[in-house]
């Protein structure tokens, strides 16, 4: 039994083609969990009539009191979902129809199970090949993990009950929590390209100076110093230039 969890702000472009990448998967998923963070638009219509549409998945499409980021949305989505074998997906991305399937034969083995991605825009398409076995260590590098491509069986971890913090990159800070805390365990990376992360205008953390002040605040945060934040965050500029140089 698998629960999805989708925050959405003003997504009405995208998320129809998004929900049914979703809905149409090999697997079927158990429940999906719409999160709308006060969106003026008209995605909560749009995914009321998919919902009634395929009627046979078990909806819960609910709004945060206020605007706070996909961060929060997540949150409420981990409280409310009832199964403890947990999918993310942004709504502006897609799946690629087996995904859940192929993260599935590798989940008793890795409690996190995520996937390598493409980009697009347009006719734009880029492959990112991350695959491979990562832990703590590793993460403190990179985040090896897009929120839509994660698996997770939090019955497996410890402290399933941590809580994504109200920032830009509040996923990489998630992650590195997290796996601090559950320090014995490898994150699983499939090479298979499962899904396709959308480029658009209105990406959340888009901005390169957003995200180097971001990636720092992350390193603050998680370690309690501005001294080790600087320092990871000299050692993950020479990290990245070196790894997405040979990533094509």
């Amino acid at each position: 039994m698998i629960s999805v969890i989708i925050p959405v702000f003003n997504a009405d472009s995208f998320l129809a083609e998004t929900l049914l990448s979703i809905v149409n998967q090999k697997v079927k998923v158990d429940e999906i969990i719409v999160v709308d963070d006060c969106s003026t638009d008209n995605s909560m219509l749009i995914a009321k009539k998919i919902a009634d549409e395929f009627n046979d998945i078990n909806w819960i499409i609910t709004q945060s009191k206020v605007n706070s980021g996909p961060g929060n949305a997540r949150n409420i989505g981990l409280e409310l979902a009832r199964n403890k074998m947990i999918a993310f997906c942004d709504s502006d991305d897609l799946w690629v129809s087996n995904k859940l399937e192929l993260q599935l034969e590798k989940i008793n083995e890795f409690p996190i199970v995520a996937t390598s991605y493409k980009q697009f825009r347009g006719v734009y398409n880029k492959s990112i090949k991350l695959g491979g076995e990562y832990g703590y260590n590793d993460f403190l590098y990179d985040n090896f993990i897009p929120m839509s491509t994660v698996l997770v069986d939090y019955s497996k971890l410890s402290n399933p009950n941590l809580k994504f913090f109200q920032i830009v990159h509040e996923d990489y800070l998630y992650w590195l929590d997290l796996l601090m805390l559950n320090d014995k365990i490898k994150v699983k990376v499939l090479d298979s390209e499962l899904m396709y992360y959308r480029l658009h205008n209105g990406n959340y953390s888009k901005g390169i100076f957003k995200k180097i002040f971001a990636t720092y605040n992350v390193y603050k945060l998680h370690t309690g110093s501005c001294i080790y934040a600087f320092l990871y965050l000299l050692r993950r500029f020479k990290y990245v230039l070196k790894k997405y140089s040979n990533i094509y």
